[in-house]
C-alpha cells in the first residue's frame, strides 16, 4: 500500500502543479502533499485516515489505467 499512496501523491502533485499554472498560484510541494501539510485536520483521525485512502485510491486508479492503456495499445 505504500507503493500505491506514493504513486497517489505524485499523481495529485502533478494535477496541483499544472491546475496552479491556470491559476497563477505558487504549486505545494511533493513533501507537502505526501505529508498532507494543511490537507486534513491531524488532530481528527479520521481525516488522517480519509487522506491516506484518498492518497491510496488515486495511486491504485491511475496506475491501473495508465497499464491497461499499456496493455491494450500492445506494447
Amino acid at each position: 500500500m505504500y507503493l500505491f499512496r506514493y504513486l497517489g501523491a505524485f499523481y495529485f502533485w502533478i494535477f496541483l502543479k499544472s491546475a496552479s499554472s491556470f491559476n497563477k498560484k505558487e504549486p505545494p510541494t511533493f513533501k507537502d502533499i505526501f505529508h498532507g501539510n494543511g490537507r486534513y485536520n491531524p488532530t481528527n483521525i479520521s481525516d488522517v485516515g480519509a487522506y491516506s485512502i484518498k492518497l491510496n485510491l488515486i495511486g491504485a486508479i491511475v496506475t491501473g489505467v495508465i497499464l491497461t492503456l499499456l496493455v491494450k495499445s500492445g506494447i
